[in-house]
């Protein structure tokens, strides 16, 4: 018989740490969404536990592609909380909410608290204190000490080792392109600063750098034509849809992609738009843009799949 738990996360610091480990690519959120689906599975095939509540708190304006739809659909209650400067309100809203289940729903015995930071060291003793199982979920290597010594060792469960070894793959070759991406393009805004100040132009004798994208100017991965039936169904859908346009708005693309893979949870759906990035269908890339940046897809017209749907 499975026993309840309630999962408590503090999506900033996981986001954030993320963000700094890895870089703000696009798709970001998408692994996050995946890495809570594979922590419950995880929890109840290693523990027995069903998760019956779920919340995540955040400044969620703060967070550029914005996550609520995705966490709804996957089962997670968003919480927004409002930031400061000074401190991160998640905390505290965090830990009242977990002391209300505590006095409200005593059929709840294990409390999962997917954070890293000492601030909710009080909360832990306090769970603790009123016989209640405690497992803390976090990074390691940002992982607060003091917390690891009150909830125990054999109570944290390392959040980098629950996305599968490919994905997380994936997650790595990902923001080593963002990274590079970006680097270019500071390198090339200070080429192009550097040009106007001395009324030069260099525009076609300046040596290609290493670190610059291919001639047409987007960073297409290897180009692997091996996609499977849930793949192509989805790239012919982009093509029908959208080829047409130079630049695939990523939001109102997601929308529609119900339509295509109806079958599909909208955490599956963002995988398989992450597989075709990741077999060089096409790039995605960030758009600055008022009030909230924004992310484009860019089909790759020499991917041999994308030529035979044209």
């Amino acid at each position: 018989m499975s026993v309840y738990a309630s999962l408590f996360i503090d999506y900033e610091n996981v986001y954030y740490h993320l963000t700094n480990k890895y870089a703000d690519i696009p798709e970001l959120n998408d692994y996050v969404i995946d890495l809570l689906m594979n922590l419950n599975a995880y929890l109840e095939k290693e523990y027995g536990l069903l998760t019956i509540i779920s919340n995540a708190y955040a400044d969620y304006e703060r967070i550029k592609a914005t996550p609520q739809q995705s966490l709804f659909l996957s089962g997670v209650e968003t919480v927004y909380v409002m930031g400061t400067d000074h401190k991160n309100a998640a905390d505290m809203r965090l830990c009242i909410d977990a002391m209300d289940v505590l006095a409200k729903r005593p059929e709840i015995d294990t409390f999962v608290v997917f954070a890293g930071d000492r601030d909710y060291i009080p909360l832990i003793q306090h769970l603790k204190k009123q016989a209640k199982k405690v497992f803390a979920v976090g990074f390691e290597s940002s992982f607060s000490g003091d917390l690891l010594t009150n909830v125990g060792q054999s109570n944290f469960i390392d959040a980098l080792k629950l996305f599968a070894p490919e994905r997380l793959r994936k997650l790595e070759e990902s923001a080593s392109r963002q990274k590079d991406y970006e680097k270019a393009e500071a390198e090339r805004d200070a080429e192009r600063t550097k040009a106007l100040k001395e009324k030069v132009s260099k525009e076609t004798s300046v040596k290609k750098r290493a670190a610059e994208p291919p001639e047409d100017g987007h960073w297409f991965n290897i180009v692997n034509p091996d996609l499977n039936d849930e793949e192509r169904t989805c790239l012919q859908f982009i093509i029908t849809e959208y080829g047409r346009h130079h630049e695939i708005w990523l939001g109102p693309l997601l929308d529609s992609l119900p339509q295509a893979l109806p079958t599909l949870a909208d955490y599956q759906r963002k995988r398989v738009i992450s597989d075709l990035e990741h077999k060089g269908a096409f790039c995605i890339e960030k758009r600055i843009g008022t009030p909230h940046d924004y992310a484009v897809a860019i089909l790759n017209y020499n991917h041999p799949v994308v030529r035979e749907m044209c």
